[in-house]
């Protein structure tokens, strides 16, 4: 199943197996017409539904001022310095400010998509939507930016598919 536009922003699932209480699936995103996770990869798809659902409580909260004028390296380094430092005051602050949970989008899917991929999402004022991904072994930030609420709007048609097969 796609949800959202595979030329713009869009989620790829597909139920491939049930064993007891576990439902499991092919899961990635397509950016701009790329697919962006390994479709090779078996996932958990009730771990996908709770991460997902953790992401959009931060809908039209992903406001950074920095989104507004600054390059995708610098948003990158903002985004990832608070969600990865070390330093007890920078962690703090990036923990108090949800930064994981608001900002990293990559963290829906660990094995299709986490371990490949890193994808960071922030809005400017106006609710544009800068999402920036790279390959995890690469150095290059891939970045693409969306009217309001369009990675939104296709992670919540994947949960009405959820719902709605359970």
């Amino acid at each position: 199943m796609l949800f959202g536009k595979k030329l713009k922003f869009c989620i790829e699932c597909e139920v491939t197996n049930s064993v007891e209480h576990f439902t499991f699936c092919q899961f990635r995103f397509w950016i701009s017409g790329q697919p962006v996770g390994n479709w090779n990869e078996e996932v958990v798809l009730e771990s996908i539904i709770y991460c997902v659902e953790i992401f959009l409580k931060f809908r039209g909260l992903r406001y950074l001022t920095l989104a507004d004028d600054t390059s995708s390296e610098q948003l990158w380094n903002h985004i990832t310095t608070y969600t990865y430092s070390n330093e007890p005051d920078i962690m703090l602050f990036g923990l108090k400010n949800n930064y994981r949970a608001r900002f990293l989008l990559h963290e829906v899917s660990v094995n299709s998509i986490q371990n490949y991929y890193e994808v960071i999402m922030a809005e400017t004022n106006g609710g544009k939507q800068r999402l920036l991904w790279k390959l995890r072994s690469e150095s290059i930030i891939n970045e693409f930016i969306f009217a309001k609420f369009t990675v939104d709007d296709a992670l919540e048609k994947f949960i009405d598919w959820t719902n709605s097969i359970k």
